[in-house]
């Protein structure tokens, strides 16, 4: 705004200037003597020298702007291709998995994001899912949220703790990446759950009209220091509970007044659908990235197979039946034959 006006200011300077001239040629022959004249004596060196610093500066004034027109429309570019870029990689973060019901809602702050997830099927036929924050913010934290799904795509181990250690040593390759929050989970198609948290804000295991934050050991987050182990924490989803995962950017959410969405009004919210977590801390107030992941098992009925069940000729033997199987009827003995009589 400021060099607007300065320039403003420099072209009615110009303008008047050369009206003044030009006025002077439209000037009668006899007029033009007397007029000129009297320009010729008003036009001190000081003010010829005054003008011609600001035919400069104003000169200068156009080509910073021009440049700064150049800057922006290449950083536009760049922002443009990171965010492309990393709306084709998050799309491609949730692939289908049979046997689990995901939901997964991503709102980023500005053009590109610093959040990251990515949740994949594994050949035992469990589920892998990771949720992280780079710190930063604009092209460079997008960079980097590029550089570590590649990572993770590449990763052959889905378990927690050995997927955040080799995150870490990647991270630790790079030169000045920041940190990374991380929390990853396995979820076996049974229930079972593994989880391992970098630093992240801990998950929450919800269901049946109950929300419980799952605290794992605490550890440093990625990208700081090297030969760093990361402890799990195991438990069991039973039908109708989820995890459900973030990023900070939903406790983080702030009104106008300055006010936090803060802990304990997510406690409650984590009971919502994902989507309907991220429009609530979005309607608040967002002030960072959020992003948020939850898992569930679609638990089946199961085909018990009853133990194998000695055959007894001209008996009925039992119908399968799900889940379980009724007692075997008694086997039926043959009936003692009566004596014969007494012979007399």
């Amino acid at each position: 705004m400021l060099l607007f006006w300065a320039a403003s200011v420099c072209c009615i300077w110009l303008y008047l200037s050369v009206w003044n001239v030009l006025s002077l040629v439209h000037l009668g022959a006899g007029t033009y003597a007397s007029v000129g004249a009297r320009f010729v004596a008003s036009v001190q060196p000081e003010r010829t020298a005054d003008f011609a610093l600001i035919v400069a500066l104003f000169t200068l004034l156009v080509a910073q702007t021009l440049d700064i027109v150049r800057e922006r429309g290449a950083i536009s570019s760049e922002i443009e291709a990171a965010r492309t870029m990393q709306q084709l990689l998050l799309a491609r973060s949730s692939e289908p998995t049979p046997g689990f019901a995901i939901e997964t809602a991503y709102l980023p702050a500005g053009e590109v994001g610093g959040d990251f997830f990515l949740v994949s099927p594994t050949r035992d036929g469990s589920l892998a899912a990771i949720v992280g924050d780079v710190s930063g913010k604009g092209l460079r934290a997008a960079m980097q949220v590029s550089m570590i799904l590649g990572v993770l795509r590449r990763e052959p181990s889905r378990d927690p703790a050995t997927v955040l250690c080799s995150l870490n040593e990647a991270l630790l390759s790079q030169q000045d990446t920041g940190f990374t929050t991380a929390c990853a989970v396995e979820l076996c198609a049974d229930g079972r759950y593994t989880i391992a948290n970098a630093g992240h804000i801990s998950p929450y295991l919800t269901g049946l009209g109950r929300s419980l934050e799952l605290v794992a050991p605490p550890a440093f987050p990625l990208g700081l220091a090297g030969d760093q182990s990361y402890e799990v924490l195991r438990g069991q989803l039973a039908p109708g509970q989820r995890l459900v995962l973030m990023s900070d950017g939903v406790v983080e959410a702030r009104t106008s007044n300055g006010e936090l969405y803060g802990f304990d009004r997510l406690l409650p919210l984590t009971l919502r659908p994902a989507g309907e977590i991220a429009s609530t801390a979005l309607a608040f107030g967002q002030e960072d990235d959020i992003t948020v992941v939850t898992l569930s098992c679609q638990f089946g009925e199961v085909v018990s197979a009853p133990p194998a069940e000695p055959r007894v000729a001209g008996v009925p033997q039992p119908k399968r039946t799900r889940g379980r199987v009724p007692p075997p009827p008694p086997i039926p003995f043959p009936r003692p034959t009566p004596p014969p009589p007494p012979v007399p």
